[in-house]
């Protein structure tokens, strides 16, 4: 049930087609430019000592941060670093003859992969190794983490669990197996988030397979899933409405059923890019542009740690939420509902709990104090919030 329209933040002019990165816990927003925002997208600083096209933004090892440049395609790559995700130093200068798409890193050696299907890895030396695929396959992004490589191309994707030494196809069930699937994975704690034209899949390296992630409830068939964020235990998935909008919906640690959270984004057909979505610190960062209304492109911002709503409706209006010795006092007149009490980064506090008409009493730990926000659902789907100080 939606709750708050989004905001447009800013429009930064950093290029047509901007990539969106919290990597050193920063907001970054590249192009032919990089920039930094610590307001989430409202303002935004250019980082001047990184020129060229910025073609890839990743975290290294300790508090090092990484960022890749190039003044033309296929020219040298220059890799430049920082500590502090605002100063930035000269590293590397790599003759790659390639265009880089991704930077990632394992320990301290980190990976540059290029759209022609070449990874190079930095350590003291460096190595270089192809990303196997199908002939005629372009490499539209790669992701790293310490188990698993897994690269978005033209045919689909690609996983490796040997650093990179060899490349096997694995699509989500139900996909074109000789397409573009997505435009970005996402590790989550769980494994890797692919959005699809079927909903949201999550390999399981332990599995070694794919499935489906969370309910559909009120969808005959998953929709069209066109970009994932995750953070911690909160994952957002970005749908294309019958309308050409985007509709985002939010799946909380220990929730099964999607949820739709905010208004359409209010962008007319926008394109679906690279790396266009990510959670920065509690806020949904959304970056659209569209080809029939140029004022409405930029960044675009939903604050998910807000519970309150723009919208008052007979559920909402009969649910007393207040504090009590022992925890909390939820009074309502409905039938049965869900309650689930989070923190102010959306970690779980009490984990889904069914209630019965009438007033309950949820048992908190002395320690659990703070700003909690409460979520109440029935079983139609209305869902009412409320952000309490204990």
């Amino acid at each position: 049930m939606a709750q708050r329209p989004w905001t447009l933040s800013s429009n930064p002019s950093v290029g047509s087609t901007p990539q969106l990165s919290t990597a050193a816990k920063l907001l970054h927003i590249f192009d032919l430019q990089l920039a930094t925002s610590l307001d989430q997208g409202k303002t935004w600083d250019t980082v001047g000592t990184v020129p060229g096209n910025v073609r890839a933004l990743g975290d290294f090892f300790g508090t090092v941060t990484l960022a890749v440049s190039q003044v033309e395609d296929t020219s040298p790559a220059y890799v430049y670093f920082t500590t502090n995700g605002t100063s930035w130093t000269p590293s590397d200068t790599l003759n790659l003859g390639k265009n880089v798409v991704s930077v990632g890193a394992v320990g301290q050696v980190f990976f540059l992969s290029t759209q022609e299907g070449m990874m190079y890895a930095r350590g003291v030396e460096i190595d270089s190794m192809p990303i196997q695929t199908d002939p005629n396959t372009a490499i539209v992004d790669v992701v790293i983490n310490d188990d698993l490589m897994a690269a978005t191309t033209s045919t689909g994707i690609y996983l490796s669990t040997d650093m990179g030494s060899s490349w096997a196809k694995s699509n989500p069930p139900g996909t074109d197996n000789n397409s573009l699937i997505a435009f970005n994975l996402v590790f989550s704690r769980n494994g890797l988030l692919c959005p699809t034209q079927s909903g949201v899949y999550l390999y399981s390296l332990s599995n070694k397979s794919w499935s489906a992630v969370g309910v559909w409830e009120g969808f005959p068939l998953p929709p069209n899933v066109v970009s994932v964020a995750a953070r911690d235990r909160r994952i957002l998935a970005l749908t294309r409405t019958s309308e050409n909008r985007h509709q985002m919906y939010r799946l909380e640690s220990g929730d099964s059923v999607w949820i739709e959270t905010g208004y359409e984004v209010p962008v007319d057909e926008p394109f679906v890019s690279k790396n266009m979505f990510v959670i920065d610190a509690g806020w949904a960062v959304l970056y659209q542009a569209s080809p029939l209304d140029a004022d409405s492109n930029g960044v675009y911002i939903y604050n998910l740690n807000d519970f309150t709503s723009v919208e008052e409706d007979r559920f909402d209006s009969q649910i007393k939420v207040q504090n009590v010795s022992s925890g909390l006092s939820i009074t309502h007149l409905w039938s049965d509902v869900v309650v689930s009490i989070v923190d102010l980064r959306g970690q779980s506090i009490v984990p889904p709990t069914t209630i019965t008409s009438g007033t309950n009493i949820l048992q908190l730990a002395p320690y659990q104090t703070g700003v909690l926000g409460v979520i109440i659902r029935s079983p139609e789907g209305y869902v009412a919030r409320r952000m309490i100080l204990r």
